[in-house]
């Protein structure tokens, strides 16, 4: 029931507010006993860009600094090619084993790492877009949201794909690896132009804006579940 787009500690809601008691209570009742089991992705659609790969460092350190002795992180665990999935369960595995790391300058030493140095402007732009406030505008988003309504309008979301479409163009210029790798990653965005189709084309036209995504709803569908299943 908590909000996962911003911090537990800074998250000025009910839900987040009985959790910070609760588990300070637990951590009182049996100190060095608790472990926290924590929710790290949008279990309605796993491919929907999720606005809390900056709140995951904060809320590991809040469990730890509480008293917590152990804490798992359940993500991805169904459809692996999930939004930024790998990078997730790398930061993650970092801040476990070092709660105090900086995970800004995690996030940006494995964007350049594995996405490679050509697309990584673009992921953490992309990354920025989705995450850093006000991208989520003070939404609570929990981990069963349907789509992105409510807190990523139209002109966040056409700037996100474009710079993901971007980072595609940049790693497959620059060859390896790199280039199916962040293939992968443009599922999310355009999965969320599909979801948001027509308020998002109606956003492009307005504003002047290219549309790379194809005439047709139907047609960008079967495209993206062709990725999708490549993946």
């Amino acid at each position: 029931e908590c909000p996962f787009s911003v911090p537990l500690a800074e998250a000025d809601l009910p839900a987040a507010a009985d959790f910070r008691r609760d588990l300070g209570d637990w951590c009182a009742l049996a100190p060095g006993q608790v472990f926290v089991w924590d929710y790290t992705a949008d279990f309605h659609g796993y491919f929907t860009p999720h606005p809390n790969l900056l709140s995951l460092g904060p809320n590991v350190r809040l469990f730890a600094g509480a008293g917590a002795v152990g804490l798992f992180e359940q993500g991805d665990t169904c459809s692996g090619a999930g939004e930024l999935a790998p990078l997730r369960t790398w930061l993650l595995g970092h801040l476990l084993w070092d709660p105090a790391a900086d995970d800004r300058a995690l996030v940006r030493e494995f964007v350049r790492g594995y996405w490679g140095s050509a697309a990584a402007p673009h992921v953490l732009r992309y990354v920025a877009l989705v995450n850093e406030p006000p991208a989520a505008g003070g939404v609570p988003v929990g981990c069963y949201h349907e789509d992105c309504a409510g807190w990523m309008p139209p002109a966040t979301l056409v700037a996100a794909a474009r710079e993901m479409e971007r980072a595609a163009e940049a790693a497959a210029a620059q060859g390896g690896p790199y280039a199916a790798r962040v293939r992968r990653e443009l599922l999310a965005p355009r999965h969320a132009i599909l979801l948001h189709w027509d308020e998002t084309r109606a956003f492009c036209e307005k504003s002047r804006i290219d549309w790379p995504w194809g005439e047709s709803r139907a047609e960008a569908a079967r495209r993206w579940i062709a990725d999708a299943r490549a993946a």
